[in-house]
């Protein structure tokens, strides 16, 4: 076989000498979701531009990007040199054009357009697409912290956009100033609505606009009052919320804060009629799932009744065990303090029965006493006899001991197992769900916006 100039024989014949070689691992699949969603075609007919880089490009481009493992804008070109630009993006567009520019560029094209209309637009082509359920719809908020100068207090009123400052952190880092994101999600956490706030917005004002605008976006994709529940954490439970809420059905949990959340689990408690839930776990996992069980229930909530299902989780919550560590510290010391000063020897048995009695009616939140009288023998003053016994005589001891009310303890330990859920969805009829049912939309729906979160897509 001929030698070629420059390489061996080898080299000229195999067939692969001019080959470039791609590591997608799993890019094409998420490209393949890209194109069943048609993103690109949604984006570019949302966001016209007359850039060489289209809007819808750009931003698949980014988004597979993010799902390889997140480059800096101004390390997207670089990235996009290393890959298969026709297998993942549909066209073999070159390198360059996904320059620091022009993705600003795109990003500035996107923001005019508006995030949150594309954000429905792909959401509802998904659900309907993957045939995902729509009947229930969760809203959320998570904080991202961020770096560096930002204009916050001089911002002029006609700029758009939220504003970069302190507030109530999510992520652990409230010395950095931050944007909130708030997502309405469906089934399998895909993002039908979002929007991005102020650093510095509450929970509870951002469900109280969602929520005025919830029915109409609903009824645009033909989800009319009533044929969705719209899932929330306990900040959306405040009666300005509520008295907006109309037709529309919900279920949240109720804050502590409401005297009738405390009530409704001690009355469950009392009764001790619970209804076995079960575990809701998906997956498998090497720690225990949680077991929960449930009591029906109501609240009023403002001069309303709610249905309201107490419920009692297994894995009870550290803070809440700590908490009761703490106050069974507390009621020790205090019944401690209560008889230590009391008198263990008597001379009258009666005096002696009537200080125990008395002592057992001592107790505190957690403990109790439980005393007993035990006769004993002394010897008598003096010099004992050289003949015969010795004089005696019997004295009455108090033997106490503190002892845990454990009836209580359990009490408090499976109230703080508790917690209650608060929906107008009705216990029985067709459109109602049953406490399992409530439980497992609830639980669901905010475990998959968590998912969500910790991926990095919800930021």
């Amino acid at each position: 076989m001929p030698r070629s100039e420059g390489g061996s024989a080898m080299d000229a014949a195999h067939p692969f000498s001019d080959a470039r070689f791609f590591t997608h691992a799993h890019l094409p699949i998420a490209a393949a979701y890209c194109r069943a969603l048609d993103l690109q075609g949604i984006v570019d007919r949302m966001v016209p531009t007359g850039m060489a880089l289209s809007a819808g490009l750009a931003v698949q481009a980014m988004v597979l990007d993010v799902l390889s493992g997140r480059s800096p804008l101004y390390r997207v070109e670089q990235f996009w040199e290393l890959q298969d630009r026709a297998l993942l993006l549909g066209s073999s567009v070159p390198s360059h054009v996904f320059n620091d520019t022009n993705l600003a560029r795109a990003l500035d094209a996107l923001f005019e357009a508006g995030p949150s209309k594309i954000i429905t637009e792909l959401g509802i082509r998904a659900a309907r697409t993957f045939g995902l359920d729509m009947g229930a719809v969760s809203y959320d908020t998570t904080s991202t912290s961020v770096w560096g100068e930002y204009r916050c207090s001089d911002r002029e009123p006609e700029e758009k956009g939220p504003r970069i400052v302190r507030g109530h952190s999510k992520d652990g880092h409230p010395e950095l100033k931050q944007f909130m994101t708030g997502l309405l999600c469906v089934e399998r956490g895909v993002p039908i609505f979002g929007a991005t706030l102020d650093g510095n917005s509450s929970d509870k004002r951002s469900n109280n606009a969602m929520l005025t605008r919830i029915g109409s976006l609903m009824a645009r994709h033909g989800l009319g009052s009533g044929a969705f529940v719209y899932v929330a954490d306990s900040a959306m439970v405040t009666l300005d919320n509520l008295s907006v809420l109309g037709g529309n059905r919900f279920v949240s949990r109720l804050p502590g804060t409401f005297e009738a959340c405390p009530q409704a689990i001690d009355r469950a408690v009392a009764q001790g009629q619970w209804l076995p839930i079960g575990s809701l776990a998906e997956l498998e996992s090497p720690r225990p799932a949680a077991v929960y069980k449930g009591c029906e229930t109501s609240v009023d909530l403002g001069g309303t009744a709610y249905r309201a299902v107490v419920v009692h989780s297994n894995a009870h919550d550290k803070r809440r065990q700590k908490a009761i560590d703490r106050e069974l510290a507390k009621s020790l010391k205090e019944i401690t303090d209560a008889v230590g000063q009391t008198q263990c020897r008597y001379f009258c048995e009666r005096d002696a029965r009537c200080a125990s009695e008395a002592l057992c009616r001592t107790e505190t939140a957690l403990h109790a006493i439980r005393a007993t009288v035990c006769e004993v023998v002394v010897n008598k003053r003096g010099r004992p006899p050289k003949q015969g016994p010795r004089a005696t005589d019997v004295r009455y001891d108090l033997q106490w001991e503190i002892v845990v009310r454990d009836d209580k303890l359990q009490q408090l330990r499976e109230r703080a197992g508790c917690f209650v859920l608060v929906t107008n969805v009705p216990s029985a009829g067709g459109d109602s769900l049953d406490a399992t049912a409530l439980l497992r939309t609830y639980n669901l729906s905010f475990r998959r916006f968590l998912t969500l979160n910790r991926t990095g897509l919800v930021s």
